[in-house]
């Protein structure tokens, strides 16, 4: 495990065990996972789901086929939760480095990616996406 992973997980372990779900680590392990690693891993629930005023404006500016990807990987969170849908290959979930540390990145194609932050409280999670632009390689 990298470091950051090891961090992410206490900070996960932590945050469970102070509101109050230990029960999930109890649980036993699920399929195609290292006994209840996954359920520490996951958030106690996804809140709210925001896009900035910065990105709105993005958004009217960019080709309407990127606005539905961005629109799919939305319902998606919202569906599945975020971090079944990081797992998916296609969107390319990153964490960022540098200037944008502590986000993350989707890629909706080559060129357009959605950046977000996760901020966390005692009722879950809230994802808030801060940007949507072309990305420069």
């Amino acid at each position: 495990m990298s470091a950051v992973r090891k961090m992410r997980f206490w900070i996960a372990l932590l945050g469970m065990l102070a509101t109050g779900v230990p029960s999930l680590l109890l649980a036993g392990p699920k399929p195609g996972c290292v006994a209840g690693v996954r359920a520490a891993l996951e958030p106690v629930s996804l809140r709210r789901l925001t896009v900035s005023r910065g990105a709105e404006k993005q958004l009217k500016k960019i080709p309407g086929y990127i606005v539905e990807g961005m629109e799919t990987w939305m319902q998606e969170v919202r569906n599945q939760g975020l971090y079944e849908v990081r797992r998916i290959p296609g969107y390319h979930d990153e964490p960022l480095h540098g200037d944008r540390a502590g986000q993350r990145s989707v890629r909706l194609n080559r060129a357009y990616r959605v950046i977000y932050d996760i901020t966390h409280d005692d009722s879950g999670e809230y994802v808030r996406i801060l940007e949507v632009s072309n990305h420069k390689y």
